[in-house]
């Protein structure tokens, strides 16, 4: 749950944030992007006609997908890459 003060200095609002409930927000946004980004890829690549154009969207799609592995999990470099080339 997240609690707010007030700095007695600047007047400014601190918000903390409870740790534990961070890390569940995290893992569930890494959960839904992990799986929705390859069936995103899917898609695209069933849609996209063109052959420069489907390389362009493999090519965002799968950055994304390593982007949301590196920020959401402590998977090591190795991992990340064997997820990608999956």
């Amino acid at each position: 749950m997240s609690q707010q003060q007030r700095d007695p200095e600047c007047g400014a609002i601190i918000s903390t944030v409870d740790r534990p409930r961070m890390d569940r927000v995290g893992t569930i946004i890494a959960a839904i992007l992990s799986s929705v980004l390859p069936l995103l890829a899917i898609m695209a690549l069933y849609f996209v006609q063109d052959t420069l154009r489907r390389l362009g969207v493999a090519i965002v799609l799968t950055s994304l997908f390593a982007a949301a592995l590196t920020l959401f999990t402590a998977a090591r470099r190795i991992e990340i890459f064997a997820a990608t080339a999956a």
